[in-house]
């Protein structure tokens, strides 16, 4: 993707994102159409989404912003790395 021609709208700042970090909870739900947040304020040490004291449930989804509209809701595997090991999650709604 070109610069200047953003993808996505970072759900917690505005900022407009070519790419960004999905909350898991919100893509457990919405699939590929979770919101997006950009890397500043996914790990901002202070008011990060990835803070150890952040509640990480979905800002976006708190705030009511639109979901990022990609046409189609299947969620693919992802492979989460959770305390030193990997889960690989799979949702009912993948094939």
């Amino acid at each position: 993707m070109k610069a200047g021609n953003p993808k996505h709208t970072c759900c917690m700042c505005g900022k407009s994102i070519t790419d960004g970090l999905m909350p898991r909870t919100c893509y457990m739900k919405h699939g590929n159409n979770a919101h997006r947040i950009c890397q500043d304020c996914w790990w901002d040490p202070n008011t990060g989404f990835a803070n150890e004291n952040a509640t990480h449930e979905c800002p976006g989804c708190l705030k009511g912003v639109q979901l990022t509209n990609h046409g189609k809701t299947k969620k693919t595997p992802i492979i989460i790395h959770e305390k030193g090991r990997e889960i690989n999650v799979i949702d009912s709604d993948s094939e």
